[in-house]
């Protein structure tokens, strides 16, 4: 019996309190913790990585990549991947020192599209991007203990390019003991992964190139957006096992908040709506909400960065329990 029957024949609504950064939702011994920040896991915060194991620390920001002994930070240079014969063809690789030396594209990379914890050591998909902003190159890479501090030596890359965005995302998964990613490969859309050495590198094609995509390792389906012509939006379904596509909505507008359980935050006429993408069901929130699906439904707070009030919804985005915040003392 899911959660949400569960709590139908119990007739009892979770409560929702704000507490050190995170909603926790409970009913009887049933709990789950939904952070403001949904990327802290690792200690990612405000757009930057942080990984600590062992005394050893890894940081990616706006500086780019550094590691080494906690309070010993040191400068990782990726320079030599641009160029690597493990990442590109020779052709692309004279393509790549050409628009490096025009300063079209850079040597060290843009951003980090994912990471994964793989034993007691960390795999990281870095992204590299030209001066416009569009991803030319994504490549999986380690970190060890050199002569001369940490060194990052290159695992291999998935086929295609991924989904990332900004400059930190978390779009790297581990499945089955390998390394997954969805990307879009030579026109197809599909999974791609390698096993955790960066070897044995396979592409499973899903269907045509698609813009956006929400799915994770477990889930049956992924939830994919494509331009459907004058300006509109179409989401799909895409059963990762056969392949079938299930087309849900089509409109005018933007989306965001796109989460692999099939919640949307939709804006339409300038209008913010959470959306519930298998019923259509929605309902109109702030325009500086954020939303996180849960076992008990989906939990909407705003504004997203210091919640006022917080809002679970149910599959027909009925409202099952609301938080406010206490006003402040006189």
């Amino acid at each position: 019996m899911s959660t949400l029957l569960l709590l139908a024949a119990l007739g009892q609504a979770p409560t929702v309190t704000l507490q050190s950064g995170a909603f926790r939702l409970q009913v009887g011994d049933k709990a789950h913790t939904v952070p403001i920040h949904p990327k802290q896991l690792h200690d990612t915060l405000k757009g930057t990585f942080q990984w600590t194991e062992n005394g050893v620390r890894v940081v990616f920001d706006k500086g780019g990549l550094r590691a080494g002994k906690v309070g010993a930070l040191q400068k990782v240079s990726l320079r030599a991947f641009a160029t690597s014969p493990r990442f590109q063809s020779a052709e692309q690789i004279r393509e790549t020192a050409a628009l490096i030396g025009k300063a079209v594209r850079s040597a060290e990379p843009s951003a980090l599209s994912g990471y994964e914890v793989v034993g007691k050591g960390l795999v990281l998909l870095l992204r590299w991007e030209d001066r416009a902003g569009k991803p030319w190159l994504e490549a999986l890479a380690t970190l060890a203990d050199g002569e001369s501090g940490m060194k990052a030596t290159g695992l291999g890359r998935f086929d295609g390019l991924g989904f990332a965005t900004g400059l930190v995302d978390d779009e790297l998964f581990g499945e089955d003991g390998r390394l997954v990613a969805p990307t879009n490969f030579e026109g197809r859309f599909g999974i791609a992964s390698t096993d955790e050495r960066g070897g044995a590198r396979r592409f499973r094609p899903l269907g045509d190139e698609v813009g956006g995509v929400a799915w994770r390792p477990g889930l049956p389906e992924a939830f994919v957006t494509r331009p459907a012509g004058e300006g509109n939006i179409g989401v799909s379904c895409v059963d990762t096992a056969n392949g079938s596509w299930r087309s849900l909505l089509e409109y005018r507008g933007k989306i965001g908040n796109l989460l692999p359980e099939g919640w949307a935050k939709l804006v339409m006429d300038g209008k913010p709506w959470a959306a519930n993408l298998w019923t259509g069901a929605r309902t109109p929130i702030a325009a500086n909400a954020n939303m996180e699906h849960t076992p008990f439904g989906l939990l909407v707070w705003a504004p997203s960065s210091d919640p006022k009030q917080a809002w679970l919804l149910d599959a027909n985005v009925r409202q099952i329990s609301t938080w406010r915040s206490s006003p402040p003392a006189q």
